[in-house]
């Protein structure tokens, strides 16, 4: 459920090649996600792991994921990235 989220969200994010011959990519809606590396491809890859670490600090947060509905309290421990759930 949550890797389909991310890659239908990395689906719609923009790229961009820059002066340095980097590439830069955000995911529109979702202030705070980018990325920049040498690569399109690591960009793509990066952008994933930012996406995924915003999501999981945002609920650890008690905060909310535009398009994201799990239906539970999710309880997350960012060591171990593994998920508690309880209703």
């Amino acid at each position: 459920m949550l890797i389909e989220f991310i890659l239908e969200k990395v689906k719609k994010a923009k790229f961009e090649g820059l002066e340095d011959k980097t590439y830069y990519g955000y995911i529109p809606g979702n202030r705070g996600v980018w990325a920049n590396e040498k690569t399109l491809k690591v960009c793509k890859e990066e952008l994933k792991s930012a996406f995924e670490d915003w999501i999981l600090l945002t609920l650890k947060d008690g905060g909310t994921v535009p398009g994201f509905n799990i239906g539970k309290k999710v309880s997350i421990n960012i060591r171990s990235r593994e998920f508690a759930k309880y209703a």
